[in-house]
């Protein structure tokens, strides 16, 4: 089978099995088999021997013939997220945290602002907010009466979307970086570019404002019965203060970023804060910062714990992080398949190069937000869905005579369209990490974001079309916004009507 029409056709059989099966572990590993039948129909020994490769390549590189050393930063880092969340309800931290915040307000909505808010501010990478912003969202789930579906939602909404609207972070620092390496022409104005690129980012500020409008019309985010689990319960005999969670989350972020900075610092280099976010090794830091935070957990909440307490909490941790890397490598399976043997970037990107026309410049943006989304939501990654984009976007600027005006916006529009099809793939580790983060299954968060991801995504290319034709961002944002607005309402209506019917039946 020609691998373009296989590029476009593997995206379509994940997203149907998971519809069907609402098993998305069985869904991407049943598509992990097929692809690599079709791929080796005429030779069965190769089939194994393609995903045997494909499974030791996350670990190994063969390139370099050395371990893949920050994959097991990663993992050690989520493995001991788990176990820190874990330590946290075994002390009575979370107990503690509930008690206290309960008294201060019953209003829901401050609290699903509060949590917004929190993704904002921890806006350095996109694993980290959505890692620490669950821990202290999880436990209000129950408190408040929040659906985990409506925390996933959020948690996501403010990871990689926020990380693109601001300079300073792991995602600014990738583009950026981008951005050095392929304008040859326009060196002294890359900077300039780059800060308008992040302004005329209307997928992340349109997601935003989506998740704000969420709380404010209070949109339900319709939920499962799930079957309880007998889980044994964790004896809580002296009464925890606040201190005892508040101590190890801060020490997580904290030691977190003084260890990205300092990995990151290299004499005789330079240092400003770009430069530094480039050369850091995030997932070193981050599993740092987990360490101290667990030591913290425990010495903080010793009273309450004893051997067999934090025998129990560390399984647990485990078992329910070991479940989400098997889901992240899975996903990254799929995601290499499609962007390095199915090549569907190059695909996309040679065909428009061919069909291009100066005739498409006021459409350019709309097309280039679409062709980046496709890429992303087939990959499961925003990261290397911009390293394919953005090439073409530099070779476009350098051959038509376009302003900074309209470079900044080709560059955001392709930004955007990778992060909304980022956002909204089940592949992508963003989506996994948020699911798990909020205790959501993966396929609930999957199906629930959907239609708000679509319509933020509609909405934006809504806007890049009045912004490519008029060449006013403002009037696109405005009506971008305002039509987000409207749908908004719409689905508001449909969803409380189809509660009312189920309600009845």
């Amino acid at each position: 089978m020609n691998s373009l029409i296989l590029s476009f056709f593997i995206p379509c059989i994940i997203f149907i099995m998971i519809i069907l099966t609402r098993r998305l572990v069985i869904s991407i590993a049943i598509s992990i088999i097929f692809i690599s039948i079709i791929m080796h129909y005429d030779n069965p020994v190769a089939i194994f021997s393609f995903i045997i490769n494909k499974f030791t390549a996350i670990f190994y590189s063969f390139d370099s013939y050395s371990i893949n050393i920050d994959i097991a930063f990663l993992f050690l880092f989520l493995i001991l997220l788990g176990i820190l969340s874990e330590i946290l309800i075994a002390t009575g931290a979370t107990k503690a945290f509930q008690e206290w915040i309960k008294p201060k307000t019953n209003n829901t909505k401050i609290i699903e602002s509060l949590i917004i808010a929190l993704g904002v501010i921890i806006f350095i990478d996109g694993y980290f907010s959505a890692m620490v912003v669950g821990q202290i969202a999880r436990p209000l789930s129950k408190t408040y009466n929040i659906t985990k579906e409506k925390i996933a939602y959020f948690i996501d909404s403010t990871a990689a979307p926020v990380a693109a609207i601001v300079p300073i972070s792991s995602l600014g620092a990738y583009f950026i970086g981008i951005l050095n390496q392929n304008m040859i022409n326009n060196k002294d104005d890359i900077f300039s570019i780059f800060i308008h690129t992040l302004i005329y980012n209307f997928y992340s500020w349109f997601t935003l404002l989506c998740a704000m409008m969420v709380i404010i019309f209070n949109i339900p985010f319709k939920t499962i019965q799930h079957k309880k689990n007998k889980k044994e319960t964790y004896q809580i005999q002296n009464k925890q203060s606040l201190k005892s969670l508040i101590i190890p989350l801060l020490s997580l972020i904290i030691i977190s970023f003084i260890m990205i900075i300092c990995l990151g610092y290299e004499e005789k280099e330079l240092n400003n804060i770009f430069d530094i976010l480039a050369r850091t090794n995030m997932t070193l830091a981050l599993l740092i910062g987990s360490i101290v935070s667990v030591i913290l957990a425990i010495y903080l909440g010793r009273k309450n714990l004893k051997i067999n307490t934090i025998s129990l909490a560390f399984y647990r941790g485990c078992k329910e992080m070991v479940l989400l890397i098997s889901i992240l490598v899975l996903a990254w399976i799929v995601g290499a398949i499609m962007k390095e043997d199915l090549k569907i970037g190059m695909h996309i990107v040679n065909f428009m190069q061919d069909s291009f026309s100066s005739n498409w410049l006021g459409m350019l943006p709309a097309i280039l937000f679409i062709t980046s989304a496709f890429i992303a939501f087939s990959t499961g990654t925003s990261w290397g869905t911009l390293a394919i984009v953005v090439p073409f976007c530099i070779d476009i600027i350098t051959h038509i005579s376009i302003d900074t005006t309209y470079t900044a916006m080709i560059l955001a529009a392709a930004l955007s369209g990778s992060l909304f099809g980022d956002h909204s793939s089940p592949i992508s580790d963003t989506t996994i990490i948020s699911a798990s983060s909020a205790g959501c299954s993966l396929h609930r968060h999957f199906i629930t974001q959907l239609p708000f991801a679509l319509t933020t995504a509609a909405c934006s290319i809504i806007g890049y079309i009045i912004f490519g034709l008029t060449q006013d961002w403002i009037a696109g944002f405005i009506i971008g916004a305002l039509s987000l607005y409207g749908i908004l309402h719409i689905i508001k209506y449909i969803l409380y009507k189809k509660i009312k019917l189920d309600l009845r039946t």
